[in-house]
């Protein structure tokens, strides 16, 4: 511990939990607990007051390499080093930590291979969390052996070929390995018979379909695969309702069908934007999702119609996201009076039309309100001014006439991004930095706007680490700012 302290500059520890004083070494210690029903020390903890037992130092300043002599200690079974500096690979003295339960260092600068001694040195291990890093290579085969794993946590590194080794592991609960470079086809033989509850697979290279196990087996709650290659329909047929799965995002893959997705009653979360779904939108099959608080279905190329008046019944929706959809017809009145939750509403790029709704004013928790890119007239209402948590209101590139000056004038003030056609059409003293300007080649809008870039909201969650059985996914922060939005579409989505 002594070494430990010193190779991973101890003097500027966030917590120095009484290393290197007079105490004992199993009081290095803060002497609190990180959860209220779990008995996780900041420090040091010995489980007979002789052996170390667990090293707990999540988010504590370490820098530096991990020393060789960690290995001395073989009674340790939690390491908890997340969200450090550490850099450098996994030692091969940690292969002689043999009673590891749980290892967790995502959120470090951890370079180089798995270790091919990984699986055959952890026997007892249950939980495993190197998201995060910059590990490489393919998974080794001796991972296959870690039979008593339940959580796995590998996302966000660059590693590479088959996931076959968590295949048939009964235990296994959790798997996280999206943003990596892993590959191979997704059939109804790919994780076939298992019980895992969330599983995350996003943003790697697989192809194939969606299977329908992963809907009938009823184990899963969690899954995301967007950004992959797969085809077909987002739902295969169902042997009957499901109503295990919560979360479910396949975005930007090129998938047809939506068919189907009333079956799946329980979904809060439900994201299918930028594939190729190309037929009627089907209010009613989502008017059965009761429970949904995000739905995104934007940049698809759906059949022309307008917002499905079945919509009414998704009160509990917070973000709605129908952008470049072909939506026509007028802004639906069942939104403002009815969808109340609302934090995010995305209706651009789409051919709406007539006048903005008297009783905006009701959405009292909107925070973005995206409308740019279509055909509203009209002027911008007074009752603006109510929605009081507004951050962004775009309405540039449109045919909105009037003033605008009262809402640069409300209270609160927390507008920071506001859009509008000016200074032709729309007067605005606040709007300078983000005036559009129209212009025609026959009936098309040449609007020139953001530098001839778009705005590009993020709809990402993050894998959230926790010591309960609470882990899972989080919303992540609107990514809003100018220079993460007023950049080409083109561009990665970091």
């Amino acid at each position: 511990l002594v070494v430990l302290y010193y190779a991973m500059g101890g003097l500027n520890w966030t917590y120095k939990s009484r290393f290197l004083t007079s105490h004992l070494t199993c009081d290095w210690n803060r002497g609190f607990n990180l959860d209220s029903d779990e008995n996780y020390m900041f420090g040091v903890q010995c489980a007979d007051k002789e052996q170390i037992s667990y090293l707990f130092m999540p988010g504590n300043g370490l820098r530096g390499t991990l020393p060789m002599e960690l290995g001395y200690l073989t009674k340790l079974t939690h390491i908890s080093f997340f969200g450090n500096e550490i850099k450098g690979t996994i030692p091969e003295s940690f292969s002689q930590l043999t009673s590891l339960r749980f290892l967790a260092m995502e959120s470090n600068l951890i370079s180089g291979s798995i270790p091919d001694w990984f699986g055959s040195s952890y026997p007892r291990l249950k939980y495993l969390a190197l998201g995060d890093n910059y590990l490489t290579g393919s998974l080794p085969k001796s991972l296959s052996q870690l039979s008593r794993l339940e959580e796995v946590a590998l996302d966000g590194n660059d590693l590479t070929g088959s996931i076959d080794v968590f295949e048939g592991m009964s235990k296994l609960r959790r798997l996280f390995l999206g943003e990596n470079n892993f590959e191979g086809t997704i059939d109804n033989e790919f994780f076939g018979g298992s019980k895992i509850k969330e599983l995350d697979i996003a943003s790697n290279n697989f192809e194939g379909k969606i299977p329908s196990h992963f809907f009938n087996d009823g184990h899963l709650q969690l899954l995301d695969v967007h950004n992959n290659k797969l085809k077909g329909p987002a739902i295969p047929p169902l042997e009957s309702m499901n109503v295990r799965m919560q979360f479910y995002s396949a975005y930007e893959n090129q998938l047809d069908s939506m068919q189907g997705i009333g079956d799946l009653l329980s979904l809060t979360h439900l994201d299918l934007s930028a594939n190729s779904i190309e037929e009627e939108m089907p209010g009613a099959e989502l008017a059965k999702l009761l429970n949904l608080n995000y739905l995104f279905l934007s940049n698809n190329p759906f059949l022309k119609g307008t917002i499905p008046s079945e919509f009414v019944k998704l009160t509990l929706l917070e973000e709605l996201s129908l952008q470049h959809t072909h939506r026509t017809g007028a802004f639906p009145e069942f939104i403002p009076l009815n969808l109340t939750n609302l934090e995010l509403l995305d209706l651009g790029k789409n051919d709406l039309e007539g006048t903005l709704p008297n009783h905006m004013n009701n959405l009292k928790y909107l925070e973005f309100l995206l409308l740019n890119q279509n055909q509203f007239t009209g002027t911008i209402k007074k009752k603006f001014n109510g929605l009081e948590s507004l951050q962004m209101l775009l309405l540039d590139q449109n045919d909105i006439t009037g003033g605008a000056n009262h809402i640069c004038e409300s209270e609160p003030d927390n507008l920071k991004v506001f859009s509008t056609d000016c200074p032709a059409e729309i007067e605005c003293k606040c709007c300078k930095t983000y005036c559009c300007g129209d212009s025609y080649t026959g009936d098309k809008r040449e609007s020139a706007c953001y530098d001839n870039t778009e705005l590009v909201a993020n709809f990402d969650l993050d894998w959230v680490m926790s010591f309960s059985n609470d882990a899972g996914y989080e919303r992540d922060d609107f990514v809003f700012s100018e220079n993460l939005i007023f950049r080409p579409a083109s561009s990665d989505k970091d």
